[in-house]
């Protein structure tokens, strides 16, 4: 056994068409700081650009899920009405209660459309793993995701209200736009050199760490639920309060995340281990798992930056 899967060599596996590790890491660290500069550089942007400027479009949502968003209403209302009551009176009573919500919060927030489930279990789907690695991406991308909402508010503590907001939503805008169209080039890439290196029959498996890479680098983009819970905290002057909410509210969102990496590593492994004794169609169905996983990538990144590339065409 080979990280839970039989061991059985594949003909397929990945090998970038860099040929050496210096020239790898460098390609992804220019990706990686590429991909941060982008929305400091964008003509839409919403920390240097002026109010007369096109504004970016929202990525496309998905499909909703109309009980879970009303849940979400109503325990952000309760959440509201404990912050209330926090700035009247420091009850930690009060605050537990508040944190309990932010996780419940966190969990129903993530198990409605986006949050990266697809592009999780996408990457999973395509690629070998250990057990623990869909609950570690899981609990990263869900740190980063309300990570960065802290640090955007922290940087425009400063700003009046309505303006704040604005600025907020724009910045989150350009990140997630942004993100997306680097995970569609990103699984181009990986698409492409999966079948480069399969006609060539190379044996390297390389590519998993850095399709892996890709999925946490689509993490660096606020989250508009705690976007919202740290707002309405600066308002009653409970910002420190509100981080913790937030913190508590991401280790909510990495259960449901990491649920669709594992229901991709569990599918695959129960696949594999049922194919183990024909090593032609076990390896057969590794390439279609791989080429399938990385299409569904592109796909659902298209899909998702196509209202925001839209935007800047008009």
């Amino acid at each position: 056994m080979i990280n839970g899967f039989p061991d059985c060599k594949p003909s397929f596996p990945v090998r970038f068409i860099l040929n050496s590790e210096r020239e790898r890491r460098v390609i992804l660290h220019i990706l990686f700081l590429g991909l941060l500069l982008i929305p400091i550089t964008a003509s839409a942007n919403p920390f240097l650009g002026s109010p007369d400027e096109k504004k970016p479009v929202m990525t496309s949502p998905g499909p909703g899920y109309g009980f879970l968003i009303d849940w979400q209403l109503t325990l952000r209302e309760r959440m509201a009405d404990l912050f209330i009551a926090g700035e009247s009176g420091d009850s930690s009573t009060v605050m537990w209660l508040l944190y309990g919500l932010s996780f419940l919060y966190g969990l129903l927030h993530a198990a409605g459309p986006g949050h990266r489930k697809t592009v999780v279990f996408s990457i999973f789907l395509s690629r070998r793993a250990q057990w623990y690695e869909p609950l570690g991406v899981g609990v990263l991308l869900s740190i980063l995701h309300g990570g960065c909402a802290v640090l955007l508010i922290l940087i425009f503590r400063n700003t009046a209200g309505p303006l704040l907001s604005r600025q907020l939503d724009s910045a989150a805008i350009l990140l997630e736009g942004w993100t997306f169209v680097f995970l569609a080039l990103f699984s181009l890439f990986l698409l492409l050199n999966t079948i480069y290196h399969h006609r060539k029959g190379h044996d390297d498996a390389k590519g998993g760490k850095v399709s892996l890479l890709s999925v946490i680098i689509s993490g660096f983009f606020p989250c508009p639920g705690a976007i919202m819970i740290l707002i309405f905290s600066l308002t009653l002057n409970m910002l420190s309060q509100g981080i913790i909410a937030v913190l508590i509210m991401s280790v909510g969102m990495a259960f449901p995340v990491s649920l669709a990496g594992y229901l991709a590593y569990w599918g695959k492994k129960g696949l594999f281990l049922g194919l183990k004794e024909n090593s032609r169609a076990l390896n057969s169905v590794s390439l279609v798992a791989e080429l399938g996983g990385y299409t569904i990538l592109l796909l659902f990144s298209l899909l998702m930056s196509y209202p925001f590339l839209l935007s800047y065409l008009r």
